[in-house]
C-alpha cells in the first residue's frame, strides 16, 4: 500500500516544484517588463524636453486622449499636439515617477509633473496609460489632476503686453505654430482690418485660420519688420482684457506703417490669448 502511493507523491512534488519555478519565471518576466518600460519612459521624458512635437507625434496613438487638470476637458491627439509642442517652455520641465505597473501589453505610470510656462508654473499629478502596438509602446491616455498653479509674479497688465508682443513677433518671424498658440482655440475668435483703400474686412475663426495656413505656404521666412508700440490703454476685468495702442512698423524696404490697434484677450489656464485683433492703418 505504501509503495502504490509513492508515484503519486513524486508527481505531486514535481508539480509543486514546477509551480514554484513557473511563479518565479513569471515574476522575473514581469519585473523585466516593468524595468524595460520604465527605461523607455525615462528616455521619453528626455526626448520630450528636446523636441515635444516630435516626441508626441512618435509616441502617441491616433486615438490619444488627454484629460486636463485645470478643467477636466477631454482633448484629442491634434489638440494635445498643439498644446504641448512648444519646445521653448520645456527646458525646466520636471517629471517625478511615483509608480509603474506593467501587465502584459498595458503599462500605467503615475507621478508628478512640473511644467513652467512664460507666466505660470503648473504642477499636476498624472496617470499615463500605454499599450503595446506592433511591438512598440504607444501612449493612449493621459489624465492630469491640478496640484498647484503659481504665477511668476508678473502683473496681468504686463503679461497682456507680452502676449501682444509675442503674437506679432511670431507671425513676423514666420513661426506659425507658435503664433496660433497665442490665440484662443475657439470658434468666436475674429480679426478686423482696414486696408490702404479704406475697405473694412472681418474674418471669423475658420476664415482666419485659413489665412494663417495660406501665410504658412507662401510666407516661409521672417519678414524683418521692426515694431514699436506706445500709448497703451488697458482695461482688465477678471479673465478678460481690452487694449488699445499705437503701433509703428519699420519695413525692410525703408517704408513705414503706423496703425491704431485693438486687442481683446482672455486668460486661459493662466495665459493671456487673443480673441480679437483689430488693425486700423493711419494715413500720413
Amino acid at each position: 500500500s505504501f509503495q502504490t502511493k509513492q508515484p503519486w507523491r513524486r508527481t505531486a512534488n514535481l508539480m509543486k516544484k514546477l509551480s514554484i519555478i513557473f511563479v518565479f519565471v513569471s515574476l522575473t518576466f514581469s519585473q523585466l517588463q516593468a524595468q524595460s518600460f520604465e527605461s523607455f519612459y525615462k528616455k521619453g521624458i528626455e526626448d520630450y524636453k528636446s523636441n515635444p512635437k516630435k516626441y508626441f507625434q512618435k509616441v502617441c496613438s491616433p486615438d490619444f486622449i488627454f484629460i486636463t487638470g485645470h478643467s477636466g476637458e477631454f482633448r484629442n491627439f491634434d489638440q494635445s499636439i498643439a498644446m504641448f509642442s512648444d519646445d521653448r517652455i520645456t527646458v525646466n520641465y520636471q517629471n517625478e515617477i511615483k509608480k509603474v505597473v506593467v501587465s502584459g501589453e498595458v503599462a500605467v505610470v503615475s507621478g508628478i509633473s512640473t511644467h513652467p510656462q512664460p507666466n505660470m508654473i503648473y504642477k499636476d499629478a498624472y496617470t499615463y496609460t500605454f499599450r503595446k502596438m506592433n511591438g512598440e509602446w504607444k501612449w493612449i491616455m493621459a489624465h492630469h489632476t491640478k496640484i498647484d498653479y503659481k504665477s511668476l509674479g508678473i502683473s496681468d497688465e504686463e503679461a497682456v503686453k507680452k502676449a501682444i508682443e509675442a503674437s506679432t513677433d511670431y507671425i513676423y518671424a514666420a513661426d506659425y505654430d507658435a503664433y496660433k498658440k497665442t490665440w484662443v482655440d475657439a470658434p468666436y475668435i475674429s480679426r478686423v482690418a482696414v486696408n490702404d483703400a479704406g475697405q473694412v474686412s472681418r474674418m471669423n475663426a475658420v476664415e482666419y485660420n485659413s489665412l494663417v495656413e495660406d501665410w504658412r505656404k507662401n510666407r516661409k521666412t521672417p519678414n524683418g519688420i521692426k515694431t514699436t508700440r506706445s500709448n497703451f490703454d488697458t482695461r482688465i476685468n477678471g479673465t478678460s482684457a481690452f487694449v488699445v495702442f499705437n503701433q509703428h512698423n519699420d519695413n525692410t524696404d525703408g517704408t513705414q506703417r503706423d496703425s491704431i490697434e485693438e486687442r481683446y484677450l482672455e486668460k486661459i489656464n493662466g495665459e493671456w490669448k487673443m480673441v480679437n485683433v483689430t488693425v486700423i492703418p493711419q494715413k500720413k
